[in-house]
């Protein structure tokens, strides 16, 4: 402490704790401030190992890629010291492995150095486990594995059986639909480029993660991509977040925000501070029509009626409000505000309004018990929407579907269970086993009803292949089922980089994409991204 106070600074370098920072910067303090070595903050902390510290700096959009006086970046000072958790936290809020320091290193050669440097097992794991973070988001650059010694084979070897721990078992018929309903020949159909984003809580973050994947590799906002989103849940509040003007690094960033400020003591959370984040993110006065750019939709669920249904938030006209059709003639059931005019803050808080977690908002709750998966949603809105358009003899304004890209929150790991089984008791020892198993069918329900990646999937999937669509399912899997309201920072640094190792085996099959999704764009040789690893 003493030490860094000789060096100068601000009280940000000095601080230890991440609520001190969250104060100094609402105080004024300017995050990227330099001592007298060059040194930000950020290098700092990343050199103190705070991983709480690191991740409340970059909330405040610190500059990852800033150098000190040796050129280092905050990621040289991670590999040098051997953080795995630090070396993944600055990746995946996009560090540049390109930079060097003085001395000519990238992070990649400094952590060859390191593990050729390496005496002490226990430090060779570590130094290990930080050449194998850059390896697998394809910094090491490396196109053959001789360059590397015969290394990178033995990490392929890790990331196989990462990837097939407890995966969930598909049948080789649904492999066969899944090849057969990517790659569709043809001219690209006019309008129809579609972006689905399932629901999840805080593990929106892998939403975002692999929307930055796709961004680089395509080198054009994400926005420019797609003529028709959808989101739910978490997915929604992405979706709106986007189409606010928001880069998906601001949007990943917001989750780092939303994780300190609103889940807090216990469930249900207090309404208050999502209110205020929301209200901040999207503005107080905002409606849907003011969004422009592609049609957006965010579902939420009508808990007002039985069965309960689902609401569309749109920012265009529904095409019930075309045709001049209301959607309920019961008396005892009162229309909603109109989609299109409702205020954005409020339809992203409806769409996130997990029971449990928060209070509903008004008659809506989280749109994820519906539509956790909404891709079939989109389908049928835009089939409905073109319906109506026909109806009015508009057809120069059908939409044809022409590729779907679905984006899941991660699978969970398959589990073993008991069989739920619920009957009349004869004894007080049946009556125990009865509430368990009450237990245990509420768990069984929720997991039915949340799945986004079942057969959901297979019936988005034979949809898309019978009208000649393509497409595209993109869902990493997850080695532990995690919380919607996860608050670990080792937890979901670990999840974020995860799926930025996904991304990056599934370049190639991303890359395809494009001449679908940019067809208009002319491929230039810093669009082909040389494959490494």
């Amino acid at each position: 402490y003493l030490q860094d106070i000789k060096h100068g600074g601000t009280p940000l370098h000095w601080s230890k704790s991440r609520k001190v920072i969250e104060a100094l910067i609402d105080s004024g303090c300017y995050v990227d401030s330099k001592n007298f070595l060059g040194q930000t903050a950020l290098h700092l902390h990343v050199r103190h190992e705070r991983l709480d510290c690191v991740l409340a700096l970059i909330a405040f959009n610190a500059n990852i890629n800033l150098k000190d006086e040796a050129g280092n970046t905050a990621l040289h000072m991670a590999v040098e010291i051997g953080n795995v958790t630090l070396v993944r936290a600055l990746l995946v809020f996009e560090a540049d492995t390109s930079l060097v320091n003085n001395e000519g290193d990238s992070p990649w050669t400094l952590a060859m150095k390191k593990v050729e440097g390496s005496s002490v097992l226990a430090f060779t794991r570590d130094r290990e486990g930080v050449l194998y973070s850059l390896y697998a988001i394809g910094a090491s650059g490396c196109s053959t594995p001789t360059d590397r010694n015969g290394r990178e084979l033995d990490f392929k070897k890790i990331k196989s059986a990462m990837a097939a721990k407890h995966r969930r078992v598909r049948c080789l018929f649904d492999e066969m639909l899944a090849q057969k309903a990517k790659y569709r020949k043809g001219v690209p159909k006019k309008g129809g480029r579609m972006l689905s984003l399932d629901g999840g809580g805080i593990k929106g973050v892998v939403e975002t993660r692999m929307l930055l994947s796709m961004e680089k590799l395509f080198g054009v906002p994400i926005l420019h991509c797609f003529d028709w989103i959808i989101g739910t849940s978490t997915g929604g509040i992405l979706a709106l977040a986007l189409m606010s003007g928001k880069s998906v690094l601001e949007c990943q960033i917001i989750y780092l925000r939303l994780k300190e400020r609103v889940f807090i003591d216990s469930k249900p959370y207090n309404n208050k501070p999502l209110d205020d984040l929301l209200k901040q993110e999207f503005g107080v006065g905002t409606k849907m029509y003011d969004l422009k750019g592609p049609k957006v939709v965010i579902t939420a669920t009508m808990a007002d009626r039985t069965p309960p249904d689902t609401q569309l938030f749109r920012n265009y006209p529904a095409p019930q409000e075309m045709l001049g059709v209301s959607d309920y003639c019961h008396p005892d059931i009162c229309n909603t505000t109109v989609p299109s005019e409702q205020l954005i803050w409020r339809a992203a808080k409806a769409s996130g309004a997990a029971p449990s977690f928060f209070r509903p908002e008004g008659v809506f709750v989280d749109g994820g018990i519906l539509a956790n998966n909404p891709s079939l949603h989109l389908l049928t809105e835009i089939a409905e929407y073109n319906m109506a358009k026909k109806a009015l003899g508009h057809d120069e304004e059908i939409f044809e579907s022409a590729v779907l890209v679905s984006l899941g929150t991660g699978i969970p790991p398959v589990k073993k269970t008991k069989v739920v089984d619920i009957f009349r008791p004869d004894s007080a020892q049946d009556t125990i086993k009865l509430m368990m198993n009450w237990d245990g069918m509420g768990k069984l329900m929720l997991d039915s009803v949340l799945d986004a990646d079942g057969k959901v999937v297979d019936h988005c999937r034979a949809w898309c292949l019978g009208q000649g669509t393509s497409y595209h399912r993109y869902n990493p899997q997850l080695l532990q089922d995690l919380e919607l309201d996860e608050k670990d920072d080792k937890t979901l640094v670990d999840l974020m980089w995860m799926t930025m190792t996904f991304m990056h085996a599934k370049r190639e099959d991303i890359l395809a994409l494009r001449p679908l999704l940019l067809p208009d764009d002319e491929p230039n040789d810093s669009d082909t991204v040389e494959t490494k690893g």
